[in-house]
């Protein structure tokens, strides 16, 4: 009988009856197909969330890394940008005048910028932020109306040729970081705010800039009752983990300090 056939329930027995190892029965065969019907229904159940994408969850697990990848500061990785703004008596954004600030980032560390030539080492020079020069496909996150006011990277120099390159062209090179903090060969990136370097405000703002004196660069930053503070925009991502066909969501993040 067919439901004989379909008994998985009962147990074998150690000497053949009727010619099976199986004591089958009918009650048993019918235990049989609703345990398996009700196993199927159990199993399309708990399968619909993941079918349907409905109720996700996701798990953070945080771990050692020895070795840390290396990433480019570049448009898609790590983009930035920075700005100036007044807080208290007179607050508003008041943004990068390149007349009155240099802004150089290089891998030295600070002790070793101080009392280091500039043009002896590898370095770039931040200049107006441009929306479609700059920032190519993630120009649509920027929401700021005073990026143009912001400072992003402009050129490379290159120590060993003595010359800067624009980005854009072959010569020009990315700045990386790397490794980790507790790796000996952590690679570095760090930005410097310094007042106007006449050797390149120039290379800025074109060969007929000039820096402003620095009796207007000291009172700007001695306006009564108000406070400068230096903000660092930066690509970030999260995981957005009811988007499955896009859960990785890119967005501008911000640190500030003081002078």
């Amino acid at each position: 009988m067919f439901l004989k056939k379909v008994d998985f329930i009962s147990p074998k027995i150690s000497i053949y009856h009727k010619g099976s190892l199986i004591h089958s029965s009918v009650f048993s065969g019918i235990i049989t197909i609703f345990s398996v019907l009700f196993i199927f229904i159990i199993v399309i159940y708990y399968s619909l969330d993941m079918i349907q994408k409905k109720n996700p969850k996701v798990y953070n697990i945080d771990s050692y890394i020895e070795d840390a990848p290396t990433f480019k500061v570049n448009f898609t990785s790590f983009f930035h940008f920075v700005n100036i703004i007044s807080v208290g008596y007179k607050s508003g954004i008041d943004g990068i005048d390149f007349t009155k600030f240099s802004i150089i980032g290089s891998k030295a560390y600070y002790s070793n910028f101080l009392h280091t030539n500039i043009r002896s080492i590898s370095h770039w020079i931040y200049g107006p932020c441009n929306n479609s020069s700059d920032l190519g496909e993630i120009g649509k996150l920027i929401k700021y109306d005073f990026f143009s006011k912001c400072a992003c990277i402009k050129k490379y120099y290159n120590s060993h040729t003595g010359k800067y390159y624009d980005i854009g062209n072959p010569n020009f090179k990315w700045p990386e970081i790397g490794h980790g903090l507790s790796h000996d060969d952590n690679m570095m990136y760090n930005i410097y705010l310094q007042n106007c370097n006449e050797n390149l405000v120039g290379e800025v703002l074109g060969n007929d800039s000039q820096c402003k004196n620095i009796t207007e660069i000291n009172q700007y930053f001695q306006e009564p009752r108000s406070q400068k503070m230096f903000h660092l925009y930066f690509l970030d991502h999260y995981i957005n983990n009811s988007d499955y066909n896009n859960p990785n969501k890119p967005y501008f993040s911000r640190i500030e300090s003081p002078f």
